[in-house]
């Protein structure tokens, strides 16, 4: 199935390892030949310390109706890990 790249700009896109999502796509590399050779995904809120995540062509593991799903490449961070004391919107702990 073809996809156009406006489709692809309104999914979500979640990283399988950690199950967290990741932000969203902003952009793509295209090869002198054509191809894709990797997404450009930014984080979903502004203000984040990260400007963007280039995952190549072969961390991308399945885009779906809903969401493109990716394997981080190494030496990107996984997972951040909570402050203490921090829940939800910084409310406090649950």
């Amino acid at each position: 199935m073809d996809r156009r790249f406006s489709e692809l700009r309104e999914k979500d896109v979640i990283d399988v390892c950690t199950g967290r999502r990741v932000g969203f796509l902003t952009d793509c590399e295209i090869t002198p030949e054509g191809r894709v050779a990797a997404l450009i995904v930014s984080p979903r809120f502004l203000g984040s310390p990260k400007t963007g995540v280039r995952i190549p062509w072969n961390g991308i593991c399945c885009i779906g109706e809903d969401a493109i799903l990716v394997k981080l490449p190494d030496g990107l961070p996984k997972e951040e890990k909570p402050k203490p004391g921090k829940g939800f919107f910084g409310l406090g702990g649950w």
